[in-house]
């Protein structure tokens, strides 16, 4: 989850319609994510169970080479967001039986 001040969610908004646009041109339908105003911003804990979370509607990524919905279950990312009077917050739930890395150290090369 990504906290961000007010000019840092301008340029990201600003970035993001950009994105929309090009997959309106690259796939010919529109993506579009709905974030609710939370009075209570969420704990930022990688929790997704939050109860602010749970009143958001929810996204689906699809495949990113083909736009298909995913079908495996167990391959699945979720995407929530929400807002409060100073900043956007959203939630990524991404399943994947399959995840490791070489690398043991926070932040190292993946």
């Amino acid at each position: 989850m990504v906290l961000l001040d007010a000019k840092s969610m301008m340029a990201r908004l600003l970035f993001g319609s950009l994105l929309t646009l090009h997959c309106t041109t690259s796939f010919g339908q529109e993506r579009q994510i709905e974030a609710n105003f939370a009075s209570v911003p969420p704990v930022i804990d990688g929790n997704p169970n939050d109860s602010v979370w749970k009143r958001s509607k929810p996204v689906y990524l699809e495949e990113n080479r083909s736009a298909e919905p995913v079908t495996d279950s167990r391959l699945t990312t979720t995407v929530r967001a929400c807002y409060d009077t100073d900043k956007l917050y959203l939630s990524f739930y991404c399943m994947d039986p399959d995840i490791w890395s070489l690398y043991t150290q926070r932040d190292d090369h993946l």
